[in-house]
């Protein structure tokens, strides 16, 4: 039963009962049947003289609203407005109950002063194929113009192109890598190795080298997450304190990392290193200011979309750390599960990122930039080499970073247009312990 308001006489609102009773008898052997097996019976609104009139003043009223809006929408346009549809049916065609959305349409265009409004009548097949196109047939538009064709535009004008600080490093490094993980989803092989993982440290603590990689039994993004989320949640008072490592073990096994996994233990031990280590110290006893986890968006400006409007890159990611000193320099730091090691080449592009992030937030800061590595013997960030003050980056360097992102930006989105993603070349691939190199290149190249 559904209950309606509607004004079908007299100076207040009737009460309009609809009911509706099961078609066949309810009692019937069919009707039983169709209740046996689960399925919904028929059903059939008794029409009253009441519920006639008050769907008939509903009707009306929604015609009316229609015819409203439809003036509205046919007299502001400045230049165009192009009308699509379904046109109306051949005489003796089959059609559907209550006529399609065009016959709706053309219903709210009785108004005397609406109906000369529309002038030209074009398939839209064929306004689609060529925008100069001239109406063959006006009884068969499905398009209307009240003006010159639009300009279709080379390419879609594209304003804001929004990706993450990782998958544009990895764009960066290789654009069909990019493709094959991040836009197709496939599970790069960890045997040739993507995922930096420690290997046994040298014995000097450093390497330049690209880390050997160790057999994995879990998913190397579980350790690192673990690893975020005892970092940020560990309280800020226990900075600098002994700390223990069965009690960062336990947090980790709380983060999802279990015990049981080789490697739990030694990523205890790296955050139990740093939370006790100098640099953990020094900002529990000067009071400095932390910034964990902190989210940014980098906006880079573009060349022009295709139409003339602007167009940026909106480069989005989070800090890991973020250390305010008194001198006025800012640490941003970045956590890293592998071991130790001098050259910072490869995590160089997330460093800018994040040095270029809070330099635009803080403008009057010099920003110095390092990873913490968590596997080895040291608990002091290692720090990108750059040319600033105290080993803080320059304003030339944060400039030619952003030329950078600019450049890349525009790579970036021709490749999303044109949906081609190039391979590097093979020496370059193996620079990049590529786990895709096989399937680029062939089977006896990933060898």
């Amino acid at each position: 039963m559904g209950v309606q308001i509607a004004s079908i006489g007299g100076d207040k609102p009737t009460l309009v009962l609809r009911h509706s009773s099961t078609r066949p008898d309810p009692l019937s052997e069919s009707a039983l049947e169709t209740l046996e097996a689960g399925e919904i019976p028929a059903r059939e609104t008794l029409r009253t003289a009441a519920l006639r009139l008050a769907d008939a003043t509903n009707r009306a009223r929604e015609l009316s609203e229609r015819q409203r809006l439809t003036y509205v929408a046919l007299t502001r346009p400045k230049r165009m407005l192009a009308l699509v549809g379904v046109p109306k049916p051949a005489e003796g065609s089959r059609r559907s109950k209550g006529g399609s959305a065009f016959e709706s349409l053309e219903l709210g265009l009785s108004d005397s002063q609406i109906k000369g409004a529309i002038t030209t009548n074009l398939r839209a097949s064929d306004l689609l194929a060529d925008p100069d196109a001239q109406p063959r047939d006006p009884r068969r538009g499905i398009a209307t113009l009240t003006g010159p064709a639009p300009h279709w535009p080379e390419e879609p004008p594209t304003r804001t192109i929004a990706i993450a600080t990782t998958p544009l490093s990895l764009f960066q490094g290789c654009p069909r890598r990019f493709r094959l993980r991040q836009l197709l989803g496939f599970d790069e092989p960890l045997s040739t190795g993507w995922v930096d993982l420690p290997g046994a440290p040298p014995a000097d603590g450093l390497s330049t080298d690209v880390p050997v990689l160790e057999p994995v039994d879990l998913d190397p993004r579980i350790r690192g997450l673990a690893a975020h989320g005892v970092l940020e949640r560990w309280p800020r008072e226990a900075f600098g304190k002994p700390t223990d490592t069965a009690d960062v073990a336990r947090r980790l096994a709380l983060a999802g990392l279990r015990p049981d996994v080789p490697e739990a233990s030694r990523i205890a031990e790296g955050i139990a290193r740093f939370l006790d280590g100098p640099y953990a110290r020094t900002i529990r006893a000067q009071g400095l200011r932390l910034l964990r986890e902190e989210p940014f968006v980098l906006t880079i400006g573009l060349s022009p979309a295709p139409d003339g409007s602007p167009r940026v890159l909106g480069l989005r990611g989070a800090v890991d750390f973020v250390v305010f000193r008194p001198d006025g320099t800012v640490d941003v730091i970045d956590y890293k599960l592998s071991r130790p090691r001098s050259d910072l080449s490869g995590y160089a592009f997330q460093l800018h990122a994040y040095a270029l992030s809070m330099v635009r937030r803080e403008p009057e800061r010099r920003i110095r930039a390092g990873v913490l590595f968590l596997a080895g013997s040291s608990a002091e960030p290692v720090f990108l080499e750059a040319q600033g003050a105290d080993g803080t980056i320059s304003d030339a360097e944060h400039d030619a970073f952003c030329q950078h992102l600019a450049d890349l930006g525009e790579r970036f989105a021709e490749s999303r247009w044109a949906d081609r993603f190039d391979p590097v070349p093979l020496d370059r691939c193996r620079k990049l312990r590529c786990g895709f190199v096989g399937a680029c290149y062939g089977p006896e190249a990933s060898v």
